[in-house]
């Protein structure tokens, strides 16, 4: 996939080690477009495709798609 590799290392954080990640890659996570739209950067922004897919294809569901599933994915 192409998701710079900055961010992927991020994500793989994340989701093995329950790191938050910055606020762009959060506000993808918990599915919130507007916040998505403000807070990312250009990068980020070009690879908004291929990070859905990954979060899709490799990340637990209960980690992401909403506010609370990245809290509650934290928490743990």
């Amino acid at each position: 996939m192409n998701i710079p590799e900055q961010l992927k290392q991020s994500l793989e954080r994340y989701v093995t080690h329950r790191l938050c990640p910055g606020q762009g890659l959060s506000s993808i996570i918990s599915n919130d477009l507007f916040a998505t739209i403000a807070n990312c950067d250009d990068q980020t922004l070009a690879a908004l495709r291929p990070i859905v897919t990954w979060l899709h294809n490799f990340a637990p569901v209960e980690c992401h798609g909403s506010k609370e599933k990245l809290a509650s994915w934290i928490r743990l």
